[in-house]
Order: structure tokens, then sequence, then C-alpha cells
């Protein structure tokens, strides 16, 4: 059951970043402010770096926990 939470609460956030996403490249464009435009569609708002280092370290103290449980 949590893990089918989990599954679509990633998803629904992987959406609402890629629609606030595309409002701020719509934006961009409206002002004429090509630079930004090309900034966000090359590098978005830099969230996945801080999504991978979560999942990381996640994945680590899950390991560690599993670890630890099993001796």
């Amino acid at each position: 059951m949590f893990w089918r939470v989990a599954v679509v609460l990633v998803g629904a956030c992987f959406v609402i970043y890629r629609v606030s996403l595309a409002l701020e490249i719509h934006k961009a464009r409206k002002a004429g402010d090509s630079e930004r435009e090309q900034r966000l569609r090359a590098h978005g708002f830099g969230l996945h770096r801080w999504v991978v280092l979560c999942l990381l370290i996640v994945f680590v103290l899950l390991t560690g926990l599993f670890w630890l449980n099993s001796r």
C-alpha cells in the first residue's frame, strides 16, 4: 500500500513540476526573455539534482536500516 501511494505522489509531483516549468517558459517567451526561456528549456528549475540527491540519501538510509536489522 505504501509503495502505491509513493508512486502516485511521485507521479503527481512530476506532473506539477512539468506544468510549472511550462508556465515559466510561457511567461519568459511572453516577456521576450529568450535567454531565460532557453535556460529553462535546457536546465529546468534544477530540481532534478535535488531529486537525485534525495533518492540517493533514502537509498543509503534504507540500505543501512536493512543491514542493521539483518544482524
